[in-house]
């Protein structure tokens, strides 16, 4: 069966020659045709917008049947460098900016007026938009937090924005821009949501389900694992994988991804109960089809039509 790991990291500080070796083993080992590079820059990060773009379009020679996604740079006008990145190969463009780590970072978010027209041509043309809407719930709990997480700024207090905040920042820019070619990744962290996420499916018919991990993301759909398969199936072309895979994949990193990939796999294709990497899990079992669907047609139809 066909597979692309649709959504996958470069902002590892590390050569595109050890970028390449590593995401080529990972192709091999996975058994993946091809790999989804989502391009960042957004400050603190190892790259500018720009290097990291560079990088992009450079590892895409070296990795066939891939795609890659843009970053925008926030010192030049949106709409015209999202011109300018199609016109370079570039399949989409990634928006991180619906992160809340990301808006303290730039004082504003994606319902700010300088996204505004950029939106509209984004509909208008039709341009696959990848958008990290939110964080988890934990995250607004310090005290629950890896120290990862507290290392990385991924956390949010009593001065900070409730995570509805940004829930109803996402919806806003879906009701302005219904025809939106754009996917959630991490489901917008509606995991615990089945419901909400059926609510937004069915009224924006162009939003796609990016099924990447956060590892919790699978807590809360083996929750709700029989409304969750209900809904893939309601939805079977709406919904695709990734792992949020790091270009560095040496030790931990290697190993936390080994893990991410034995859980989706599992989730996504047994039928009984079981515990997998020490995660309990209540699989949805989907058909063959609908898995062909998940791991490759979803997402070339995503880029592409």
């Amino acid at each position: 069966m066909k597979k692309i790991d649709a959504h996958v990291h470069i902002d590892a500080p590390i050569s595109l020659t050890q970028t390449v070796e590593y995401y080529k083993d990972l192709m091999i080992r996975k058994g993946y045709d091809g790999l989804g590079l989502m391009s960042l820059g957004f400050g603190g990060e190892s790259r500018t917008a720009a290097e990291s773009n560079a990088f992009a379009l450079a590892l895409l020679k070296e990795l066939p049947g891939s795609f890659a996604f843009a970053a925008l740079d926030h010192s030049r006008d949106f709409t015209e460098q999202t011109q300018e990145y199609m016109q370079m190969g570039f399949s989409g463009i990634k928006l991180l900016e619906g992160k809340p780590s990301v808006w303290r970072h730039y004082g504003y978010g994606l319902d700010d007026l300088r996204f505004a027209p950029f939106f509209a041509y984004a509909e208008e043309q039709q341009i696959p938009l990848l958008v990290h809407n939110n964080d988890p719930w934990v995250h607004w709990d310090k005290e629950k937090l890896d120290e990862r997480s507290i290392t990385s700024g991924w956390y949010y207090d009593e001065t900070f924005p409730k995570k509805s905040y940004f829930d109803g920042i996402l919806e806003s820019v879906l009701a302005q821009y219904p025809r939106l070619k754009i996917a959630l990744a991490h489901t917008a962290f509606y995991a615990d949501r089945p419901e909400k996420m059926a609510e937004l499916l069915k009224k924006y018919p162009n939003l796609m389900m990016d099924l990447t991990p956060a590892l919790g993301i699978y807590k809360d759909l083996s929750a709700h694992s029989g409304a969750v398969r209900e809904l893939i199936l309601k939805y079977p072309e709406r919904f695709f994988y990734g792992t949020d895979a790091h270009n560095d994949l040496s030790g931990f990193n290697r190993e936390y991804n080994d893990k991410k990939t034995a859980v989706v796999f599992a989730f996504l294709e047994e039928t009984e109960l079981r515990t997998v990497c020490g995660m309990e899990l209540c699989p949805v079992g989907l058909p063959e089809k609908v898995l062909e669907d998940v791991y490759y047609n979803n997402i070339k139809r995503f880029i592409s039509d």
